[in-house]
């Protein structure tokens, strides 16, 4: 089992996830999710998970974007337009693969970089711009691409498209390269993630990693910060095969609390 560690208020942990294919929560997280439980005003586990399912970072629909349950289905095809340096692309290199082999832990999804079968039908195409100043990337969205090009605020979004029922399961991820390492490395960690079938932050935070007493632990280059629990058991259960897309948040919540109750007794 691989570990990650992971800082909360009342200590240092470490958890040991399993696979999706298994429909049980690991110990370790089920004694994440009491502590996370037993911190005032946080709220329930369930309650977290079918916020950070459902929630839409960016919605490019003029109509609104339906909330169901858009878990992938498919392999997934990364795609890259490129508009960085030789440096900003090692940088995403290695937290691209940190975070594909994450996402492939707790979800099983398979990836591919180059060379992919014909069969893969899921694909997270990724927009690198050097600055926002630059128009030469293509995007399936454009009006609301430059919108993201001359925002000062945003340096990075993930979109996703219609999936369920979809011959394509496809999602952008945009990222500016003229921030800082640190910034742009968790930019490309939280952005794949995001576009993997889970794409909200936790409650009343802005991105996966805001400072806040659960976050994750912060060392050096080339990774830079680690994601806390919270998004990673979120994926485990939205994995879970009693999840189905198009369901709604009460759903998704009541089939949380079913897990956490047969794993966590």
């Amino acid at each position: 089992m691989n570990k990650f560690k992971l800082n909360i208020a009342s200590g240092t942990i470490f958890l040991a996830f399993a696979t999706a294919a298994s429909s049980e929560l690991s110990k370790p997280a089920c004694d994440y999710i009491e502590v996370y439980e037993s911190i005032k005003g946080e709220g329930s586990f369930p309650d977290l998970v079918a916020h950070m399912a459902h929630d839409v970072e960016y919605c490019h629909l003029a109509d609104g974007c339906d909330k169901g349950l858009k878990k992938r289905t498919s392999p997934i095809q990364i795609t890259i337009d490129d508009g960085g340096s030789e440096k900003t692309r090692k940088l995403f290199n290695a937290n691209a693969a940190y975070t594909i082999n994450l996402v492939n832990h707790l979800s099983g999804l398979e990836f591919y970089l180059d060379e992919h079968p014909e069969t893969v039908t899921g694909v997270i195409h990724v927009i690198l711009v050097g600055d926002s100043d630059e128009s030469n990337q293509t995007s399936l969205v454009p009006e609301f691409f430059g919108k993201f090009l001359k925002s000062k605020k945003l340096t990075c979004l993930a979109t996703n498209f219609d999936w369920p029922d979809a011959e394509i399961e496809y999602s952008e991820v945009w990222i500016k390269t003229s921030t800082s390492p640190m910034r742009l490395a968790n930019c490309v960690k939280e952005e794949i993630f995001n576009a993997s079938g889970v794409p909200g932050d936790p409650i009343g935070l802005d991105s996966l990693f805001s400072e806040d007493s659960l976050s994750g632990e912060t060392f050096g280059p080339p990774i830079f910060q680690n994601f806390d629990a919270r998004p990673l058991i979120a994926m485990q259960l939205v994995y879970h095969n009693e999840m189905v897309n198009g369901q709604s948040p009460a759903r998704t919540k009541e089939v949380s609390q079913n897990v956490i109750n047969a794993s966590c007794q």
